[in-house]
């Protein structure tokens, strides 16, 4: 690895390429975020279910089997990447190469492997060990653990654009809005799975909607959906309310949960436009 990268030039880590780059794997990243907790919490792989897709519709195979390799293959192009990348120092950036090399292998490269190699390895297990494909599942939210690479690159780039004297409210909202979204995706798919695993074939809130043979992605909007009004405070109507103690417990807490998270929600936003109004005005 690092002869090869003796005929790589070094990557400063603020200039404009490496952040369009940060900004790519931010985006895939946050694909894994979404579809691991689907994964598990739905008993399904995405990559089969993309390529049902494909052939549902009569579409090029070829097509689909690279989209659906496409975000495994900027993690590992990515982790290559860091061994030609420079990095801060007290504040100064390490263009040395050894040094950097060093550095990653030292501090980052054991930590990579662990995070992306049981979303990596997703093809060949359920290929070949379908038995325990179910525990590979659970090994893949060690993905989750990138969240940090996720906060750095959106670091950076504030900083960017604080540089220049300027707030990105825009990117502000954006922050916010995808933690709503996140937050609620991630409420569904656990209230999916208390049904879906409950012991028994009854007396669930899938049972009671009839949803319980339905195709996952009808399921996953009901459950969506129940997220979303439980977080708004709406109600969730009677078909996909609680049917069992398990539910009750478990709605109980996400309702806990969604009302403080709304709150903030609510205070993030007000804050967003407070500090619009007042750069409007001083601008005036």
């Amino acid at each position: 690895m690092a002869n090869v990268a003796l005929y790589i030039p070094i990557i400063r880590p603020d200039k404009k390429v490496k952040i369009i780059w940060d900004l790519i794997i931010i985006f895939m990243i946050s694909f894994f975020f979404f579809v691991i907790p689907m994964q598990l919490c739905f008993d399904m792989f995405y990559d089969d279910e993309f390529e049902q897709l494909f052939k549902d519709y009569h579409l090029n195979s070829s097509l689909a089997f690279f989209i659906v390799f496409l975000p495994e293959i900027f993690l590992i192009f990515d982790t290559l990447l860091k061994f030609v990348t420079g990095y801060y120092e007290n504040g100064v950036v390490v263009e040395d190469r050894g040094l950097i090399i060093h550095h990653y292998i030292k501090k980052g490269l054991v930590f990579d492997i662990v995070s992306y190699l049981p979303v990596l390895a997703q093809s060949v297990v359920k290929t070949y060990f379908p038995k325990i494909s179910y525990i590979l599942k659970i090994f893949q939210l060690l993905m989750f653990f990138k969240i940090k690479r996720v906060k750095i690159a959106v670091s950076n780039y504030e900083e960017i654009i604080a540089s220049g004297g300027k707030h990105d409210y825009l990117l502000s909202a954006c922050k916010l809005i995808y933690v709503i979204i996140f937050i609620t995706h991630l409420n569904a798919c656990f209230w999916h799975m208390t049904a879906f695993f409950y012991p028994g074939n009854c007396c669930t809130w899938l049972d009671s909607s009839n949803l319980r043979n339905s195709h996952w992605g009808v399921r996953y909007i009901n459950s969506f959906y129940w997220s979303i009004s439980m977080m708004a405070t709406i109600g969730t109507g009677d078909k996909t309310s609680p049917q069992n103690n398990v539910e009750i417990v478990v709605s109980t807490f996400i309702a806990v949960v969604s009302v403080f998270f709304f709150g903030y929600c609510i205070n993030s936003m007000k804050q967003i436009l407070d500090m619009m109004s007042k750069e409007e005005n001083d601008y005036k």
